[in-house]
């Protein structure tokens, strides 16, 4: 089955909605259970790596094949051009893995690469607000200035030990009432003080 530019938004809406959910889903159950949560998010995060990289081959395969139908067409040439001006923000690779369709070169199709390179204009020049993973609000300032949420997610050796240390922690509280959160704030700073300078 072709990637339509339709099914091009969706695989990334899809991404984005499911990256979402998972965020969502450990932020909103942050107490009690870490130990889980926290397990989960774990390789959740080594499953999302894996779709994060079929979906980049897929794209690349979609640049790839919209080359060639821009080469093919003289009028597909001519969009490219006029959208490459009128979309000044947005990388020139996403304009063209726009033109992957089997009808591409007809007017139904050309207005439907205009208006994706004029959204993605738009969302280019009206960037949303930052996205926050879980972790966010147990980072002091002093921890983001260690590592950020988001690298210490990336690492995959010490983002595991990390869970440990904050599991163990959460295991001094079974069956009792959750803790003041800036108790965790502290032990993630001093977690991050001593791990992240031995590296």
């Amino acid at each position: 089955m072709p990637i339509t530019i339709v099914n091009f938004f969706m695989m990334k809406h899809l991404l984005m909605l499911f990256k979402s959910f998972l965020h969502f889903f450990i932020f909103s159950h942050f107490m009690p259970n870490f130990k889980e949560k926290n397990i989960l998010c774990f390789y959740m995060q080594n499953i999302m790596g894996e779709i994060e990289k079929t979906v980049e081959k897929i794209l690349e395969n979609k640049y790839k094949d919209s080359l060639k139908i821009i080469r093919m067409s003289k009028t597909s040439r001519e969009l490219l051009e006029e959208l490459k001006k009128e979309c000044p923000h947005v990388p020139e690779k996403e304009i063209i893995s726009l033109f992957k369709s089997v009808a591409a070169g007809t007017k139904m199709v050309d207005s439907a690469i205009i208006a994706a390179a004029h959204n993605m204009e738009y969302n280019a020049t009206h960037p949303s607000k930052k996205e926050k993973t879980w972790l966010d609000d147990l980072f002091t300032k002093e921890a983001r200035k260690i590592i950020s949420p988001k690298e210490l997610m990336k690492d995959k050796k010490l983002y595991k030990e990390f869970i440990d240390y904050i599991s163990k922690l959460e295991e001094k509280y079974d069956n009792e009432d959750p803790p003041d959160i800036a108790i965790f704030r502290r032990r993630v700073t001093a977690f991050l003080k001593e791990r992240v300078k031995k590296k």
